[in-house]
C-alpha cells in the first residue's frame, strides 16, 4: 500500500511540477510550492492504512470489539477529513488558478 501510494503522489507533484512554465512565471511557481506544501501528508496513507489494519488484526485475534469499533471510527474520520480536504482544494484551485 505504501508504495502504491507513494508512486500516486510523485505522479501527482510531477503532474503539478509541469504546470510549472518554461519562462518560470512566479506566480505559478508559488501556486505548485503551495499545493504540494497542502498535500504532502498524502505520503502517509500507507502508513495510517497499516496502523488501522494492525489493529484491526489485533482486535480479530484477541476478539475485541472495542478495538474493531475504534478502528472503524478512525477510518471514517479520515475518510470524511480526507474528502472534504480533497473538494476544499479543488474549489479553491478551480477558484483562484482559473487559468491552469
Amino acid at each position: 500500500v505504501y508504495d502504491i501510494s507513494g508512486n500516486m503522489y510523485r505522479k501527482f507533484v510531477t503532474q503539478i511540477g509541469s504546470l510549472i512554465c518554461s519562462d518560470r512565471d512566479s506566480s505559478i511557481e508559488e501556486a505548485v510550492v503551495a499545493v504540494y506544501n497542502g498535500t504532502h501528508g498524502f505520503k502517509y496513507v500507507g502508513m495510517f492504512t497499516a496502523i488501522i489494519l494492525g489493529i484491526i488484526v489485533t482486535a480479530i485475534f484477541l476478539k475485541d470489539k472495542k478495538l474493531i469499533i475504534t478502528a472503524a471510527v478512525l477510518t471514517a474520520a479520515f475518510l470524511a477529513l480526507d474528502t472534504i480536504g480533497l473538494m476544499v482544494l479543488g474549489i479553491y484551485i478551480k477558484q483562484t488558478y482559473k487559468g491552469i
